[in-house]
């Protein structure tokens, strides 16, 4: 979309951003040849269908169409701002759900600059490994209590305002977590906090369902403790979850689509607590 700034009769500043014309055709177009290019991939690689390529494909596109609808995107935010009300350091703009249609979409103005933004952050006057802390919090709440988490992260959707406050912005993708995954994700977290190898690897058959159920927990431990090594911290790190997934994909299981979603919304997120407190 392109966006404008506007104000409304009642004086509020508001962001308002309007769908470029053309942009379902294109994107129903790329779709197709993505999911094409990924069918063909499947039939010339073992590795492409172990972890299920097409599925991907098609995933990504039903994602991307899902972010063309704006209204889609005000529900987004309603959904995060009621389940995150009291977030320390962290907030949420309000979408004009009223105001709103498949293609305009008017979001309350945040006075913010990226996080990437060097002299914003210092200007802020809060200690950057807070800033990076509370986010990560934030973070790990939105996944793992309310299975409801801002997928693209990016330091571009992080912006900060001159009381250190950090808003998330844009919520045309969002992440939903199904109860099972969650109560998975949720030992996994008490895992790696705990450096318990052997709880994580039963958190990762649990992810993984009834394939899952014929992974050998002996060798599935010995892999989970690799991770644990490779991931310092006691901490949940984003990055975790792609190392998870390779785990899986080693033992012959494919990931869930929860998993794959939450792993690439991780990888931004660690780019951007680097932005701030690297």
């Amino acid at each position: 979309g392109v966006t404008h700034r506007a104000v409304l009769r009642d004086g509020r500043r508001v962001i308002v951003k309007v769908q470029r014309p053309g942009i379902e055709e294109s994107v129903d177009r790329d779709g197709r040849v993505l999911v094409w290019a990924a069918g063909k991939l499947e039939g010339q690689s073992p590795a492409a269908r172990r972890v299920g390529v097409t599925a991907l494909a098609q995933e990504l596109v039903a994602g991307i169409n899902e972010e063309l609808d704006f209204t889609r995107e005000a529900a987004n935010n309603r959904i995060m701002r009621l389940a995150h009300p009291d977030d320390e350091g962290v907030a949420y703009p309000e979408i004009f759900a009223d105001l709103t249609t498949r293609r305009l979409i008017v979001m309350e103005e945040v006075q913010g600059r990226s996080v990437s933004d060097v002299s914003a952050v210092d200007r802020a006057g809060v200690a950057r490994e807070v800033l990076a802390g509370r986010l990560m919090d934030s973070f790990l709440q939105q996944v793992l209590a309310n299975g409801v988490y801002h997928a693209d992260p990016h330091p571009g959707n992080i912006l900060i305002d001159e009381q250190g406050v950090l808003w998330f912005i844009d919520f045309g993708a969002v992440g939903l977590i199904d109860p099972v995954t969650l109560e998975g994700l949720q030992q996994m977290g008490l895992g790696f906090a705990t450096r318990d190898p052997a709880m994580l690897a039963r958190a990762v058959r649990r992810i993984a369902g009834r394939e899952g159920a014929g992974i050998d927990i002996a060798s599935l431990e010995f892999d989970t403790g690799v991770v644990l090594t490779d991931v310092q911290g006691g901490g949940f790190d984003p990055r975790a979850i792609s190392e998870i997934i390779r785990v899986l994909n080693r033992h012959g299981v494919s990931a869930p689509p929860a998993l794959t979603v939450l792993a690439r919304a991780g990888r931004p997120m660690d780019g951007t607590l680097r932005a701030i407190d690297n």
